[in-house]
């Protein structure tokens, strides 16, 4: 199997890859319409494409799986993944793995229904963080242990008045709301929750503690 950066003609085959895998998790990609409008189309997928997300997985004559991916900063974020069969997505996904060794962080989210695609993930060394209630955020990071900190319910922060101290240093006091991911990543481009002060936001990878002040 080869995973490489997908071509214009990979678009219709992958989409069409993509749709027959969301059949079987019809409520997961309700809950992906509502949040991409157009999501699972040819016109969304050749969009990740134009911006170099969108990744085949070949078996030397056509892509059998698909994937769209984003790395940067070290982290490499895992929007999707899909293959015709069960084994060949756990070959794409240790594929993109390889891709990018440098990656300090690996994440991506699963629905909470999915209990066999959850089962996978363990397996290949992913832990389940957190849950909405759809979706659940998975996190590997191969290079050193998962910081204590992703585990923190930040949502019991929010309205109250807290001190926030960085990995470097820096110290944030005032009264906090919770950010979700999504709300974060749409206003200030911070691809994750996290604790926002007045102007400041504080995502969840750059907070070592937080400290509910009483006074």
């Amino acid at each position: 199997m080869i995973l490489r950066k997908a071509e214009p003609a990979d678009v219709a085959v992958l989409t069409g890859i993509s749709d027959s895998a969301l059949r079987a998790d019809a409520t997961a990609a309700q809950r992906r319409e509502e949040l991409y409008e157009g999501f699972d189309s040819e016109i969304w997928y050749e969009k990740m494409r134009a911006c170099g997300a969108l990744y085949a997985l070949s078996d030397g004559i056509r892509p059998v799986g698909g994937a769209v991916a984003f790395f940067d900063s070290r982290k490499l974020y895992i929007e999707r993944f899909f293959a015709e069969t069960a084994p060949q997505r756990r070959t794409l996904l240790e594929a993109l793995e390889k891709r990018f060794p440098d990656a300090e962080r690996i994440e991506l989210e699963a629905p909470e229904e999915n209990k066999g695609l959850l089962g996978m993930l363990e397996k290949c060394g992913y832990t389940p963080i957190r849950g909405n209630g759809d979706w659940i955020f998975c996190l590997k990071m191969p290079h050193g242990p998962i910081p204590a900190t992703e585990f923190l319910q930040l949502t019991k922060f929010d309205g109250m008045r807290v001190r926030v101290t960085t990995h470097d240093g820096e110290v944030f006091e005032g009264e906090c709301s919770y950010n979700s991911e999504g709300y974060n990543d749409a206003e200030f481009g911070v691809p994750e929750d996290g604790l926002q002060m007045e102007d400041v936001i504080v995502g969840r990878s750059d907070i070592l503690r937080v400290e509910v002040l009483t006074d």
